[in-house]
């Protein structure tokens, strides 16, 4: 049986993720004198992100419907990132089926 997320939680999941991912992360010392330095995610305002998750949404139905149960939030990450580094759509879902089918294995139907 297929559990189709809400909206609502598929925008909190990423909202959070977001959130989490944007947060200044602190210095850590890795050596002795070295230290690593975090970066900021860039800003994305609500009504974007609100765009984007619905493109992606719409892009992983098609995935969905070929492919065997799997976790949306995996395919969702794979899109997203590939997205916000200039990806294409079409690009971005070529990424996210590879990801699916050649990291985690999500066989066909």
């Amino acid at each position: 049986m297929r559990v189709k997320a809400s909206a609502t939680v598929i925008a909190v999941a990423v909202a959070a993720a977001v959130a989490v991912a944007a947060a200044p992360l602190q210095s850590q010392s890795v050596v002795p004198g070295r230290e690593w330095e975090s970066t900021r995610a860039g800003a994305i305002d609500v009504a974007t992100l609100a765009k984007l998750l619905h493109e992606t949404e719409q892009r992983h139905g098609g995935y969905e419907k070929t492919h065997a149960k799997h976790n949306w939030w995996d395919w969702y990450a794979s899109y997203l990132n590939a997205r916000q580094n200039s990806s294409s759509p079409e690009q971005a879902a070529a990424a996210a089926n590879r990801y699916m089918d050649e990291v985690l294995h999500v066989p066909p139907v």
